[in-house]
C-alpha cells in the first residue's frame, strides 16, 4: 500500500496556483514591456509632428539670423 499525503509540498498539477511563475496569458499586466499603443507615451522617441520644436535644426524663416547671408 502507498502512503499519499494530504498535502503534498510540490503537487505535479496544482488546480490554483496562487503565484505562477510565468502566466500565458495575463490579463492586465501591471507593467507591459513593450506595449503595443501606448496611449500617452511619455517620451516619445520620433514624434512625427512636433507641435513646438524647442531648437529646430534648419529654421525656415529664422527671426534673427546669426550670420546673414550678403547679397
Amino acid at each position: 500500500m502507498v502512503f499519499i499525503p494530504k498535502n503534498p509540498k510540490n503537487p505535479k498539477n496544482p488546480k490554483n496556483p496562487k503565484n505562477p511563475k510565468n502566466p500565458k496569458n495575463p490579463k492586465n499586466p501591471k507593467n507591459p514591456k513593450n506595449p503595443k499603443n501606448p496611449k500617452n507615451p511619455k517620451n516619445p522617441k520620433n514624434p512625427k509632428n512636433p507641435k513646438n520644436p524647442k531648437n529646430p535644426k534648419n529654421p525656415k524663416n529664422p527671426k534673427n539670423p546669426k550670420n546673414p547671408k550678403k547679397y
